[in-house]
């Protein structure tokens, strides 16, 4: 699986960390007088400007031009930043991402992409210091919902020729804790990955907490079939395969396996997959051993 860094990506550098504020004050202005900021203060949020009056507070849409110019000056002002890759070397430093929403909550946060890229309907939420990589991708990435919100130094990290019909990637309310998808990996609809239960189960005489938030790590080449669930704490290797439903607890999986069931185990080993319907796999297959070329 490609081992991404903040410093290092995939066809060069990059930069950024993760925190978290409040939903709607993404980059408030901040007089000296706190008086004065709770009856004046102008914050930012999606394709919007929001002016606080006295506590009436009005709302304008940005048309896309004067988002251009003034995003960068936004994301600047509690030095958050959008790192686009492009294809002929150079990169593109605060511009919008064409198919992605971007709620920066907090500050010194990232998000960086390679072209080329194919968003559509994506939505990212990032708090205080966080991060979301991914890598290069023609193929459609659709519906990918990534939650930072009230997080500290989390990130994201997904590497080339990632694709998603609709995933959910939930790392709201945790601390240095990852989400790390490998390249080639193809996610169905309905995927949920997350990293913490959101409440508290602990021990009666301790009191020490038992269900603390842990890291999800996804290897290269791996299959999550529809409505699967991966929770915290769960490693899924190369080439395996997640079948449809599965709700996946648990660490201990192989290689080219296919993983199945609540909660979910392995049912068949020594097993890959392949993007193409079983069709024109078996087509193909056909024509590379017998050297005839099927209409």
């Amino acid at each position: 699986m490609s081992k991404l860094n903040h410093s290092a990506g995939f066809r060069g550098g990059g930069g950024g960390n993760s925190k978290q504020s409040k939903p709607l004050e993404n980059f408030c202005t901040k007089p000296n007088s706190k008086l004065f900021h709770r009856f004046w203060n102008i914050s930012y949020i999606s394709d919007h400007i929001i002016i606080n009056i006295a506590g009436i507070k009005l709302k304008f849409k940005l048309s896309k031009k004067v988002k251009q110019k003034i995003y960068p000056k936004l994301l600047s002002k509690n030095n958050n930043k959008i790192i686009i890759h492009k294809l002929n070397g150079e990169i593109e430093y605060n511009k919008p991402i064409p198919g992605i929403n971007i709620d920066f909550l907090g500050k010194n946060s990232v998000v960086e992409v390679f072209e080329p890229f194919n968003f559509k309907n994506c939505n990212f939420t990032l708090n205080d210091e966080c991060i979301v990589k991914i890598g290069v991708a023609k193929a459609l990435i659709n519906q990918l919902y990534v939650t930072m919100m009230y997080s500290e130094s989390c990130n994201v990290t997904i590497g080339e020729k990632f694709t998603c019909n609709s995933c959910q990637i939930d790392l709201w309310r945790n601390k240095n804790i990852s989400v790390t998808i490998g390249d080639d990996c193809m996610f169905s609809a309905g995927i949920l990955i997350k990293t913490n239960d959101a409440h508290t189960i602990y021990d009666l005489e301790t009191k020490k907490v038992l269900n603390p938030p842990n890291s999800v790590t996804i290897g290269d080449h791996v299959w999550i079939c529809r409505d699967a669930k991966i929770l915290k704490n769960v490693t899924i290797p190369d080439n395996c395969t997640v079948g449809i439903g599965s709700i996946v607890t648990k660490n201990n999986f192989e290689k080219n396996s296919i993983i199945a069931g609540i909660p979910a185990k392995t049912v068949k080993r020594n097993v890959n997959w392949a993007r193409e319907h079983t069709y024109y796999y078996e087509k193909k297959l056909a024509e590379s051993q017998t050297g005839i070329f099927l209409d």
